[in-house]
């Protein structure tokens, strides 16, 4: 059969996330199995388009998880993995949801105390400690590897948030091969720009790479003109290595970010390299939704129930659901 990839949810689907499931002859694993929203300037507060989507988009994961015993997370940011809290403003979770994700789960996840943030690391141990409460069980994966007879799962040394130095911390990569097909995921790595990671990748000799791709929306010192150019001589050399490269994530979180991807979809077609996003692989159109906030609520504007709860307070908006319609319009800008 090879491996077949089932994309789950992303920026292109409409919400902050990174989620698939992989499934070969052996194995179904789920990879970053979350989504959420953020927000952004002027427009803290998603809209209800957005909403519907998290609440589809987390029904989704919920249903791959039915069949899955095996969860891989990269690194401890909400939009890749649903934490147990109750927060219905941005990550859609509680403590309902993050059973039906993990319990009885054999978790391969980023170490908790070794290379990792302050934040992250206080998130890793809460995790873990839920995690239990659902008999689910906490597999600290940096730079190892496991056999489930012939599917290997590989995990990259902790690979930098971005670029060197960042604040953001630390991910692992993760690469799944059977006897058919090498498969590399490695969300968050923004880009990538720096060459560790690009070794890495270039090492497991992959047939199909799943990338977080850059934040092209930030400015210096968050993401500098050098990484900027990192990223576009990076891709061109994985391009000549890789016959697909899905990329999604912080890349399509703005409008500039998504006439770059169109762009360089066609400059990398000369290299025999197929470049696309999540929703592609779905064969639906791109549904950009945190980019085209500011038009949805001029297009669309929330009544007046939905704007009562985006003015209350921040526990009430965390602790209640937003009332969002039940359905919505497909839009396309």
């Amino acid at each position: 059969m090879g491996i077949h990839l089932q994309y789950l949810a992303s920026e292109s689907m409409g919400v902050r996330a990174l989620a698939l499931k992989v499934i070969t002859d052996d194995i179904s694993i789920l990879l970053d199995p979350a989504c959420a929203l953020g927000p952004i300037p002027n427009f803290p507060t998603p809209h209800t388009f957005e909403y519907v989507t998290l609440q589809q988009s987390t029904r989704r994961i919920l249903d791959a998880c039915v069949d899955t015993r095996l969860i891989a997370i990269s690194h401890y940011h909400h939009d890749h993995y649903k934490p147990r809290e109750r927060n219905w403003e941005y990550l859609g979770s509680d403590s309902t949801i993050f059973q039906q994700i993990f319990r009885n789960k054999m978790v391969f996840a980023k170490h908790p105390t070794d290379r990792i943030g302050t934040n992250q690391r206080v998130r890793a141990g809460e995790f873990q400690q839920h995690l239990t409460e659902v008999n689910g069980s906490f597999v600290p994966s940096d730079g190892r590897r496991f056999l489930f007879r012939k599917t290997e799962i590989r995990f990259s040394p902790p690979l930098p948030h971005g670029s060197v130095g960042t604040k953001l911390g630390y991910v692992i990569g993760i690469c799944i091969q059977d006897p058919e097909t090498c498969f590399c995921f490695c969300p968050d790595v923004q880009g990538p720009t720096v060459p560790e990671t690009v070794d890495w990748i270039l090492a497991q000799d992959p047939h199909v790479i799943v990338l977080g791709g850059p934040p092209l929306y930030l400015s210096p010192p968050k993401f500098t003109l050098e990484d900027r150019d990192a990223f576009y001589r990076i891709i061109e050399l994985l391009a000549k290595r890789v016959r697909k490269i899905v990329i999604d994530h912080h890349l399509f979180r703005h409008t500039s970010g998504i006439a770059s991807f169109y762009s360089l979809k066609e400059k990398l077609k000369k290299f025999g390299c197929t470049l696309c996003n999540f929703a592609e692989q779905n064969n639906e159109r791109g549904n950009f939704l945190e980019a085209w906030r500011e038009r949805l609520y001029a297009n669309f504007p929330p009544n007046e129930q939905f704007l009562r709860w985006t003015n209350s307070p921040k526990k009430n908006r965390e602790n209640t659901p937003p009332p969002i319609p039940g359905a919505i319009p497909n839009v396309n800008y």
